[in-house]
């Protein structure tokens, strides 16, 4: 299942990079490509129909540069970057950033040569990453489990050269964590689940946030998409429906079974991958 669930994150990366030409039947055509390693990949970043970064066990990072013909070795040389990576962004064939976490901490780290070498720019032994966005080449965005009952959300304003605690920190509940592939920024709108049938939203750019309840998504919020319309979707092993960007959800029924562990959209239309006891993956019209 592990090579399976490897293809499948490529795969969306490089189908929903490209939806504009959306038919009516939301029909997709599916290539399974060869990703050359048989170790668990958790995350990956399309930036083009061309070029694509996948990630995940033993700081496995790979990049590809002709639509996943050929999947290179993007760290080369260990020792560097430690622990499984979780969560990555990439700006362009070269530049790309990676969060990692192991036993006892977590790390971002930033290449510029295409994987080549990777410096390490944060580590901390508290507030995992769970995901991270670059707003753009300079700015940029990730959030972490809180600490001392405050989120770790962090920015940087030097190409993710270095990164520093946001002012605007919202409170957290003892119990609140963050979840991997659940981390939305679409300025100036900032969203993320926690581990308690909630998601945390900013309409400001992250100056204030607030907390609301995804009634029916279940308790650990694996996955959240809101499009440009306020609707929006949020998932665990059931899913939740929001038109009012993210204020009020309610339960709404999605076929399939098992954890939901990607939402994308692209206008009115959802995709959505699920894993349990077998592979799946199921591309829906206007489900939203």
């Amino acid at each position: 299942m592990k090579k399976h669930l490897s293809v499948l994150l490529i795969l969306l990366a490089l189908c929903l990079i490209n939806l504009p030409a959306l038919s009516q039947d939301c029909t997709y055509s599916w290539s399974p490509q060869n990703s050359g390693t048989k170790v668990s990949l958790y995350t990956c970043k399309a930036v083009n129909e061309l070029v694509c970064w996948a990630a995940g066990d033993d700081a496995t990072v790979l990049r590809t540069t002709d639509g996943g013909i050929n999947w290179l070795n993007a760290n080369p040389h260990p020792g560097i970057i430690i622990g499984e990576v979780r969560n990555m962004e990439a700006l362009d064939e070269t530049t790309a950033l990676v969060t990692t976490e192991s036993q006892a901490s977590t790390a971002v780290y930033k290449t510029t040569d295409g994987g080549n070498s990777w410096n390490e720019v944060y580590a901390n032994t508290e507030g995992f990453i769970k995901g991270i966005r670059m707003l753009d080449p300079v700015n940029g965005i990730a959030i972490g489990n809180p600490i001392s009952d405050i989120w770790n959300v962090l920015l940087t304003t030097d190409g993710g050269n270095t990164w520093q605690p946001s002012p605007n920190r919202p409170s957290a509940n003892i119990i609140h964590q963050a979840v991997h592939n659940s981390f939305q920024v679409s300025m100036p709108n900032i969203y993320w689940g926690t581990s308690f049938t909630s998601i945390f939203r900013s309409t400001d750019g992250g100056i204030t946030y607030n907390e609301y309840e995804t009634t029916g998504a279940g308790i650990y919020i694996f996955s959240l998409f809101i499009n440009s319309s306020g609707i929006g979707l949020a998932a665990s092993t059931e899913m939740s429906r929001s038109t009012d960007g993210g204020i009020t959800f309610q339960p709404h029924s999605v076929p399939g079974y098992g954890n939901i562990n990607g939402i994308e959209s692209s206008g009115s239309n959802f995709g959505l991958s699920g894993v349990k006891k077998y592979f799946t993956a199921q591309m829906m019209d206007s489900i939203g």
